[in-house]
């Protein structure tokens, strides 16, 4: 019996296939381990059969832990830490219309503190209402981009970065921000030049949530 090991990217359908190839070549069975999920194929096999059967097995291992102790008391760990997120973001959405927008350190902090709850699958988020109130306060999503954007200008750059935030509101994502105008290396440089337009507590915190988010765009 041969073995196929599937290559780092590959996905189940092109997994199936080459398997199926390698029956046909060899004129035997064949085995994968896909997602430690045991496949099996041979010269009369379908691609859609592995598919399906791999899909089944997955569905079975799924089912198996979500009844098991250990899968149920994850759930209730994981219910527990999205109604706590929640609770943070509706706090959080309760500060947003006094909150400081002339104060742009109190804004980029309101934006870090709701990152996390944010990025919780589950949570009720209103990013209608906080890019309404950050329109209001003058607060774009995507400004000072490309030519426009200027890392030696503390205003700018403030904008840039509060701007990016409300664009990732905008598509419902925090995660993978869009395209960023180029700083041209010299990381450490811009850092410096950051740090010392914005919050002095971020050269002594480099583990800050507001220096991780703004590390995001360097």
């Amino acid at each position: 019996m041969n073995t196929h090991e599937p290559m780092a990217g590959e996905d189940i359908s092109t997994t199936a296939e080459r398997m199926i190839a390698l029956a046909k070549e060899t004129k035997g069975s064949v085995t994968a381990k896909f997602n430690d999920i045991e496949l099996t194929a041979t010269e009369d096999s379908t691609a859609e059969d592995i598919v399906s059967g791999f899909q089944t097995k997955i569905a079975e291992a799924s089912e198996k832990y979500r009844t098991s102790p250990e899968g149920k008391r994850a759930a209730r760990e994981s219910e527990e830490r999205k109604e706590e997120a929640q609770r943070k973001a509706d706090a959080l959405m309760e500060q947003l219309p006094n909150l400081d927008f002339a104060n742009q350190e109190a804004v980029l902090d309101w934006i870090c503190e709701f990152q996390d709850p944010s990025d919780h699958i589950g949570v009720v988020k209103n990013q209608g209402e906080v890019l309404r109130i950050f329109a209001e306060h003058g607060y774009q999503p995507g400004v000072n981009t490309g030519g426009a954007f200027n890392g030696e200008d503390r205003d700018n750059f403030a904008r840039y970065v509060i701007g990016q935030a409300a664009r990732w509101f905008a598509r419902r994502c925090w995660r993978y921000p869009p395209s960023r105008p180029q700083i041209h290396g010299r990381l450490e440089e811009e850092v410096r030049v950051l740090t010392t337009s914005f919050p002095t507590r971020l050269l002594a915190d480099t583990n800050s949530a507001w220096s991780s988010f703004l590390f995001d765009f360097l």
